[in-house]
């Protein structure tokens, strides 16, 4: 779908949107505490998570999701990679471009800031006053998702295709679901609906991690806004090391292909996910 004017300033608008109300949620004294929290959290990002929340309620009808809701998915989703960095996980030192949040503040204080940045979503999240969209982000979140997900990945323990596609499912498909099923949530979807829009997310989930996964091993600093080649010298599978770089791009070519088929059940396309899936997602 083109990306005409009217998508761009959308999207900039969203993305504008969602850092104001992050400004707004996140303490603004001159701790270090809270320096570490804003580094992390306020940095060039693409805002992936709460894009997919607004798009996904924009193209099934909401008048007016939630801007708390999207800016806790972001928290999460911040809190997420200051851990993941830290030398005990990825040891990466490296994120958006700029040093990682504990190469700048320490160790000690990026874990702080990291715990600071997960109870901040959920008081965004509570603040809403609906009770099952926060139960919806914790249960993403947590020892039954993304961080069961990390923990299969330190184990090691997605030595085969299955059980690669069955980690990334929950350490970065479960946080990508739940923007999408909150989006559904916002407008109110019905059960058909919201079973369809998680079969969508469900594939966009596969083809984002996929992507990153060649990124990883063909992409630049400039591209991936760390350092390429961290998953092969940590020895950590992902789809390039368990099928080789060939068969991973034919793997997220199939991908991309039921992603297209799952937004063309949306009402008009998907206008809006169809279009972030474009500027987001490479071509098959």
């Amino acid at each position: 779908m083109a990306d005409d004017g009217g998508w761009r300033r959308w999207r900039r608008q969203a993305a504008r949107d969602v850092d104001e109300e992050l400004r707004a949620l996140l303490p603004r004294d001159r701790s270090l505490l809270a320096q570490s929290m804003r580094y992390a959290t306020l940095r060039a990002g693409k805002r992936l998570r709460p894009l997919l929340y607004l798009a996904t309620a924009a193209d099934l009808g909401a008048p007016r999701p939630d801007l708390r809701l999207a800016c806790a998915l972001e928290l999460v989703h911040s809190y997420s990679l200051i851990h993941d960095d830290l030398p005990c996980m990825d040891d990466d030192r490296m994120r958006r471009g700029q040093p990682a949040c504990h190469v700048r503040f320490g160790e000690g204080m990026a874990l702080l800031a990291g715990d600071a940045l997960l109870t901040l979503a959920f008081a965004a999240a509570s603040a809403t006053g609906n009770a099952a969209d926060a139960a919806l982000l914790a249960a993403a979140a947590g020892h039954d998702g993304m961080v069961k997900g990390q923990a299969l990945d330190i184990a090691d323990a997605a030595g085969t295709l299955p059980k690669l596609r069955a980690m990334h499912q929950l350490k970065t498909g479960r946080l990508i679901e739940a923007a999408f099923m909150l989006g559904a949530a916002a407008a109110r979807a019905r059960a058909a609906r919201r079973a369809q829009v998680q079969r969508l997310a469900s594939a966009f989930g596969v083809c984002f991690q996929i992507a990153n996964d060649i990124k990883d091993r063909t992409g630049t600093l400039k591209d991936t806004g760390k350092r390429p080649g961290g998953d092969r010298k940590r020895g950590r599978r992902t789809y390039v090391t368990v099928l080789g770089l060939g068969q991973a791009e034919e793997r997220y070519r199939a991908e991309r292909a039921v992603l297209q088929d799952e937004l063309a059940k949306l009402p008009a396309g998907g206008q809006r996910l169809a279009q972030l899936s474009a500027a987001l997602l490479p071509a098959a």
